[in-house]
């Protein structure tokens, strides 16, 4: 089952209109589960699996330290671990895996982008 996941702690997807048109489309005609904290995220990856696709906030409250960056580093640490073994697939990127970071801090948003992209790429 694929699924795609919308991590911030306010905004909801019809906020986001900064997107690429493409993203927007995804925003407007797919099915999302929203993640209000970097918790709520992993128990959604922890019972669904991996996510197909990530639109990502940076900064997700005062109340806690966890920020989509840490989520990133996690998805990534889940999918280096999960290697080849069966009984962890559920635990890697999806194939097709693809994200968009929504996030209005720039320092933040770059952290993400530059993070998830050099991973993706080194993977090949």
């Amino acid at each position: 089952m694929t699924w795609n996941l919308f991590l911030d702690d306010e905004r909801n997807l019809e906020d986001v209109t900064w997107a690429p048109w493409q993203v927007r489309e995804k925003y407007r005609n797919e099915e999302w589960v929203i993640a209000r904290s970097y918790g709520d995220a992993m128990i959604e990856i922890l019972n669904r699996g991996f996510p197909k696709f990530v639109s990502f906030d940076h900064d997700l409250g005062d109340e806690t330290k966890y920020t989509g960056y840490d989520l990133a580093k996690q998805l990534v640490e889940n999918d280096i671990i999960s290697g080849d073994k069966d009984s962890r697939k559920a635990y890697k990127f999806a194939d097709g895996f693809d994200f968009f970071v929504h996030s209005k801090n720039p320092i933040g948003k770059k952290n993400i982008e530059t993070y998830l992209n050099n991973y993706m790429k080194h993977k090949g």
